[in-house]
């Protein structure tokens, strides 16, 4: 493939050094992927595939279009590197749970406040439902993590809690990683009070909890480290 697509270059060039006396306006283009083809190229936009008369003569310029395939993949890697250290940058960062610690993971239900004022997510610009239903909304996600345990284990309910947190929680940082909050001890001050960790120290390993409200709205918190 790399030798056809130098071929076509060279042709390319040939074509270009046989015609600057002649065709001095003229744009010639040579397609990588089709390293034999040729076609002219006026000022204008117009192209054309036989040799233009040299009374539409001007500045020769070479240009080859189309990527060469082996380019194209290079490029992709690149792209896909460039997106998988992104995605590297927003993980929290991960470490072993020390003793006095609960590695815990939430979905966050925001909700009206008491005025009636709407509060806002990376999920919806306004959320005006109310704690309630919040509330309720969780219950039935609960119920669905729930059944997910009984038939698959503490390994399926994780994989799917953190499934439901990066489509469904208005936290803004953690839903990202899956819900994920890291490791925290009994005095960790979470969402405006000590109610998460209160609950995560709680829970056995591999269980969520019932919903739990905080400052900022409604959770479910799931432990399972």
């Amino acid at each position: 493939m790399t030798l056809l697509c130098q071929r076509g270059i060279n042709h390319a060039l040939k074509l270009t050094e046989a015609c600057s006396l002649r065709c001095p306006r003229i744009l010639i283009v040579s397609r990588l992927s089709q390293p034999g083809l040729v076609y002219y190229q006026h000022e204008s936009g117009q192209t054309q595939f036989e040799r233009p008369s040299s009374r539409r003569c001007g500045p020769l310029r070479c240009h080859t279009s189309s990527k060469d395939p082996l380019t194209a993949v290079l490029e992709k890697e690149k792209r896909q590197k460039v997106e998988d250290e992104k995605k590297q940058a927003e993980k929290l960062p991960e470490r072993a749970v020390k003793k006095g610690e609960a590695r815990v993971w939430h979905i966050l239900k925001k909700h009206r406040d008491f005025f009636g004022k709407p509060a806002k997510s990376w999920r919806q610009s306004q959320i005006t439902w109310s704690k309630k239903e919040a509330k309720d909304a969780l219950k039935a996600l609960k119920f669905k993590l729930e059944n997910v345990a009984y038939g698959g284990g503490a390994q399926a309910l994780q994989k799917k809690f953190e499934n439901y947190a990066r489509a469904e929680s208005d936290d803004d940082i953690s839903a990202k990683v899956g819900g994920d909050l890291g490791p925290i001890t009994k005095k960790k001050k979470l969402f405006g009070d000590y109610e998460i960790a209160k609950v995560s120290f709680e829970l056995k390993i591999g269980t969520i909890s019932d919903v739990v409200e905080t400052p900022e709205g409604v959770h479910l918190v799931g432990r399972f480290e």
